[in-house]
């Protein structure tokens, strides 16, 4: 792609991303609304009403390993594209669950692959795109989330009141698939250069090859070339019955050798051409089929060497202290304030407050990082410090629905701006190449601490 195309389509890149996100983490932010349903539907406990919405995020977290890893075999479209389909298949297919377990297969486990494949490689194709203002592209991005969040969970309590979970959940996996159109606007960078190098050393190497072998059939093809000259011009100085001692005579035409000579030449260089484009196509299959394996192997032990550079660690360990407690905080906000003696409304309307500073925090660090007014990394760290801060004082300072909304506008503002650096630092820190793997590390860590997050809402809410 040429670079001032590449420029003009780059905050397509942007929006589209954007309109992902909106479907498929507008569902997502609703799970504090169907969380309460699944509780009244099924009559289950709390903790086993919210296995289906923990492993949702933590399946989608340990499938961002593997979505990472393939995107060294297909394209972040075409990856993004089966995400959404396993997410609208996931949900739709809920319309026919019996019993709390079949929405924790398909809602929980089959959403959560649906989702990590969908979504979590976009702060990648980002990255490719831009430079400057990469923070600012990433919160875009991740502002279709907050959108979704505005929307999305009034109009879950409105499809619940008027078809119930079934008829919601079903209704809900058909408007997730208006991401589709995102979807088809992606056009990754990196996919298309990789490509384009295995063919060029596809074409170099079997070039190679063909230049060594006219070098050593040159002289022969002259050699049978003269021999057949001969062979001619004898015959017709002996009316065409040559003798059989005819190719024993020192004595040649030597202009004729010289022209059979060049056309054989040119024949040989011409046959070379089509040796050369068979060649190249049956090399072109050697390295996709008989190097498969030696190349899952190269690319399993360079992605490992990123687990030890000392800033990953750094990033990993308070992207999963991040998304440990944010999801806690989405899940149970309508029933904390229930137990605080709001109305469900109430608390449905304080997923819809947080959705507005979240917004506000995932395009605020990008404006402040272009005016360079704070680095990435400071927004980074003191984003996680105030969260910490708000999160400690909720227990104490939300008593009231005024109270609870002031709390609840802090943290969905340091919630937003987490979502959007913690890939930002990384592209810096370990390069673009890298932020694919990286962030699919890190996601996968997180994954790993996932059915801890059932437990401990279920104890809280006893």
């Amino acid at each position: 792609m040429r670079k001032e195309h590449r420029d003009r389509w780059s905050w397509v890149i942007a929006f589209s991303c954007c309109w992902i996100n909106i479907f498929i983490f507008g569902v997502f932010r609703s799970f504090g609304v169907l969380y309460l349903a699944v509780m009244s539907t099924f009559r289950c406990s709390q903790e086993l009403a919210s296995w289906p919405f923990t492993l949702a995020s933590g399946v989608a977290s340990l499938s961002a390993l593997p979505s990472a890893f393939l995107t060294h075999y297909y394209s972040i479209r075409s990856i993004s594209f089966f995400g959404v389909f396993i997410c609208s298949f996931a949900i739709s297919i809920c319309f026919f669950a019996s019993d709390v377990y079949f929405i924790i297969v398909f809602l929980g486990i089959i959403q959560g692959i649906g989702i990590g494949f969908s979504v979590l490689l976009l702060p990648v194709i980002i990255s490719e795109y831009f430079d400057k203002e990469r923070a600012m592209a990433c919160g875009i991005s991740y502002s279709g989330a907050a959108i979704g969040s505005f929307i999305f969970p009034l109009l879950t309590e409105w499809l619940l009141e008027q078809f119930g979970l079934q008829g919601t959940l079903l209704l809900l996996g058909g408007i997730t698939c208006h991401a589709f159109i995102g979807v088809l606007l992606l056009r990754p960078i990196r996919h298309t250069v990789n490509k384009a190098n295995d063919e060029t050393l596809a074409s170099n190497v079997v070039r190679e090859e063909i230049c060594s072998m006219i070098d050593e059939n040159e002289c022969s093809d002259c050699k049978r070339t003269q021999m057949v000259a001969l062979h001619c011009d004898q015959a017709d100085r002996t009316n065409g019955v040559p003798s059989e001692n005819i190719f024993m005579q020192q004595q040649f035409n030597a202009s004729t050798v010289e022209v059979a000579t060049h056309i054989s030449i040119n024949n040989s260089i011409a046959n070379c051409g089509d040796i050369l484009f068979d060649k190249q196509k049956s090399y072109s299959r050697n390295v996709n089929n008989k190097s498969f394996l030696r190349t899952i192997r190269t690319h399993i032990t360079n992605d490992c060497v990123i687990v030890k550079n000392p800033y990953f660690s750094f990033v990993t360990v308070t992207y999963i202290a991040y998304c440990f407690v944010y999801i806690i905080y989405l899940i149970i906000l309508p029933a904390f304030a229930i137990e605080r003696s709001l109305t469900l409304h109430e608390g449905t309307l304080l997923a819809s407050l947080f959705s507005f500073t979240d917004l506000l925090g995932r395009l605020l660090p990008g404006w402040l990082s272009y005016k360079r007014i704070l680095t990435n990394k400071s927004q980074f760290v003191l984003s996680m410090f105030i969260m910490s801060i708000a999160f400690a004082l909720t227990p104490f300072v939300a008593k009231s629905f005024t109270s609870f909304s002031v709390i609840t506008l802090v943290v969905g503002f340091c919630i937003g701006c987490q979502m959007v650096l913690p890939a930002v630092v990384m592209s810096e820190f370990l390069g673009v190449e890298n932020t694919a793997v990286a962030f699919g590390f890190a996601n996968f860590i997180s994954g790993c601490f996932s059915p801890i997050r059932a437990i401990l809402i279920g104890n809280y809410l006893h």
